[in-house]
This record gives C-alpha cells, structure tokens and sequence, in this order.
C-alpha cells in the first residue's frame, strides 16, 4: 500500500516564498542596473531577463509588463532620493536645512541617469507620478515652515512659503536635470558641494527678501539656473519708476 504524502511543512513553504521574493529582487535588480545606461524606451524585456538570468515566462510570474518592473525601480529612486531629505534633522536650522536640500539634489552620481527614468516616467506612470508629489508635497511643507518661522523672526512680511519654496526647489532641479544630460552646470572648478552652498545662499537671499513680490524669487533662481534663464515677465500698464 503507497504511503500518503505528507503535507510540506511551514518552513518549506517559507523557503519557497523567500525563493521567490529573491528572484523578484533579482528582476528589479537587473532592470535597475539597466537603467542606469539605458532609457525606458531602449531597454528590451530580454535585456532585463538575460541581466537577472531568468527566463521570459519566470518574469511574467512576477511582473505583467516590462513597464510594471521600470516603475517599481522608479518608485524606489524616489523613496531613496527624499529618504535622505527624511534624514536632515527637525533641528537643523534654515541655513543648514537649504544648504543640504540643495547637497543632496546636487551630489548624487548614482542617482543621476536613474532621476533621468523618473522625470521621464512622470508624465506617462501614475504610480510614479503619486510618489514623487507625494514626496515632494512633504518635503515643501516642512521648507515652507522653515521659511515662515525665519521670516516671522526677522519681522518680515508674510508670503506664500509654500508657492516661494516649490518656485526654488523647481530651480534646483532642473540644475539637475542639467547634470543628468551631462550639460554643465558650474563654473570650471566648481564642485557639486561648493555648488549647493551657493544655491543655498541664493535660496536664503530670496526667502528672506523684505520684498515679498514674486520678482524678487524670480530674480533669485535665475541664479540658480546657469542655463535657460527665464525672460522677464512683461508688465501691463506703466512701468515702476
């Protein structure tokens, strides 16, 4: 008479799970490696198959599309880039929190082509989209209340922080965006450290502005943006004297 097979065992079907959550990191792995030299749209659901030594119908056990894969890393990127806004202490003070907003935007070669992916995902991923204005949408807030004490303590006038502070953060990132694309962005010599102080300066020069209006933040990040300044805006009705 055959023996009736015995039920597998809790840890056996643990193994199994932790088999399978290894090749699924082993996927993101490989497209995250990918990514770094390729675009989205350049990179082939055989690159990232061969790259992570799985075959075709193993990755379908896993991801529906190559796109589901590219958007998980991309997700990730974010978590990681505004992770280390996370880590700035609540403590640290306007100039110190400016200047290492600005050092981490600035200082990340391993994030550069990856942020590339990102940008590029925002307007077609909604998954992607939601993290990043999650993210970011945190990351005002705080820089806004920075700002807001800061100008409360020097009696200055009140402004809209929150718009003042995404105005600024869009400058920084499209600096770079500049780097990504390998366009230059500094002046011969400069360092991505002695970069960030000097945006940080120019940040706390245009949120400390005792002129509120909004030129003055424009003319601020304009030097912030070495390339493509903005022209000025036109004014209706007769010029200020």
């Amino acid at each position: 008479m055959a023996r009736s097979r015995k039920p597998v065992p809790g840890p056996e079907r643990e193994t199994r799970s932790a088999r399978g959550e290894r090749t699924r990191g082993k996927i993101k792995a490989a497209a995250r490696r990918l990514l770094k030299r390729k675009l989205p749209g350049d990179l082939l659901l055989d690159d990232i198959c061969d790259a992570a030594g799985v075959t075709i119908g193993a990755f379908y056990w896993y991801f529906k599309t190559k796109e589901a894969v590219i958007e998980e890393v991309a997700v990730d990127v974010i978590g990681e880039l505004y992770a280390q806004f996370e880590a700035i202490p609540e403590t640290s003070g306007l100039d110190a929190t400016l200047y290492a907003v600005n050092a981490v935007m600035l200082t990340q070669p391993d994030l550069r082509q990856l942020r590339r992916t990102v940008q590029m995902l925002l307007q077609t991923s909604p998954q992607v989209a939601e993290a990043w204005w999650t993210q970011r949408r945190a990351l005002v807030a705080r820089l806004a209340a920075l700002v807001a004490a800061a100008r409360a303590e020097a009696g200055l006038p009140r402004i809209d922080a929150a718009a003042t502070v995404d105005f600024l953060l869009a400058g920084v990132e499209g600096v770079y965006d500049h780097r990504v694309r390998g366009l230059p962005t500094t002046a011969p010599g400069d360092s991505p450290d002695a970069w960030a102080r000097k945006l940080a300066k120019v940040w706390r020069r245009a949120v400390l502005a005792r002129d509120p209006e909004p030129r003055t933040v424009v003319r601020a990040s304009m030097a912030a943006k070495p390339l493509g300044r903005p022209k000025p805006a036109r004014r209706s009705g007769h010029s200020a004297g």
